[in-house]
């Protein structure tokens, strides 16, 4: 798994880390929180606004070089000179639109939220979905002794928050308790308070472990108290 720096600082991940010993000092439940990136890069979605902003920058040169006099439409006038008539404002716009689908591609690299306007929410959901269930069975959660591994998952990109918990835990608390947590630290996330909100989240969810499976004296640290990934 790769960590990434550029997710948390290390002052950020030590408050979280400390924010999940505090919470594990009371119970014997495993508590992970795991920031993602991005759950996907979301090809189809990539492809598809690359084609969309390229096309239609394309046109808009296109038809605005028509309007023009010459010489200011210089470009549209070579066309013209060397080709036929009604060809030459094809070939203008095919040169924009190729030109401009390599900057576009490098674009939404460096801001995917360019090609969100391109995904469904229920892609999303699905994703995020698959990613955390995924993400819960790679690190273990579900191979405690006790079978009480508990999974908080934020993606930033999606700006998407689920709990899982493990059977063990499954079993005595109601997933209406977990929304409670989850519907909080998104709306933290959405405030720009995302260390205090997952720090906030850990504390919750710490308590309603502790009620259920309280601090033993031969307890262990089984699992990671934090996981990064790009």
């Amino acid at each position: 798994m790769k960590k990434n720096a550029q997710l948390l600082s290390k002052e950020e991940q030590e408050i979280i880390i400390s924010a999940v010993k505090k919470a594990e000092s009371a119970t014997s439940g495993e508590i992970v929180p795991m920031i993602v990136a991005s759950c996907s890069p979301y090809p189809a979605a990539t492809f598809l606004a690359c084609l969309v902003y390229a096309l239609t920058i394309s046109a808009v040169i296109t038809i605005s070089l028509m309007l023009m006099e010459t010489p200011s439409a210089a470009i549209l006038y070579f066309f013209r000179t060397y080709f036929v008539e009604q060809l030459a404002s094809f070939f203008v716009f095919l040169i924009g639109f190729l030109f401009f689908i390599p900057i576009f591609i490098l674009l939404t690299k460096k801001e995917p939220s360019l090609k969100k306007l391109f995904l469904s929410k229920s892609e999303i959901s699905e994703q995020v979905r698959e990613t955390s269930h995924t993400a819960f069975k790679i690190h273990g959660l579900d191979k405690t002794k006790n079978r009480n591994g508990l999974l908080i998952f934020v993606s930033l990109f999606e700006k998407r928050v689920t709990v899982i918990a493990d059977v063990g835990i499954s079993r005595l608390v109601s997933n209406s308790e977990w929304k409670n947590i989850t519907d909080a630290l998104a709306i933290q996330i959405k405030n720009g308070n995302l260390i205090g909100g997952i720090c906030d989240a850990i504390d919750a969810c710490g308590k309603i472990l502790a009620k259920h499976f309280p601090k033993t004296r031969d307890d262990e640290d089984e699992l990671q108290n934090i996981i990064l990934e790009k």
